[in-house]
């Protein structure tokens, strides 16, 4: 993400990353909603976060938003 950011910066395109934890959806063979799952973040809380960065005024760059649900454990390092 970087070399692109640094790239395209001159022409005023901001280029940033969003990193989701984990996703309620039908990926692998799952049912949407179904058990624990159903705590997971929504495919639209990851479509709002899109529009959130979009959307800062244009003098800010975000350049990272990691987003988990409250359910989900933070990583132990």
């Amino acid at each position: 993400m970087g070399s692109v950011a640094q790239e395209v910066r001159a022409f005023g395109i901001r280029v940033g990353t969003i990193n989701p934890g984990k996703v309620d959806t039908s990926f692998g063979g799952r049912t949407q909603g179904d058990g624990k799952q159903s705590k997971w973040l929504k495919v639209e809380d990851i479509a709002e976060a899109i529009v959130y960065m979009a959307n800062a005024p244009k003098h800010v760059v975000i350049d990272e938003l990691q987003l988990h649900s409250l359910s989900q454990e933070y990583p132990r390092f």
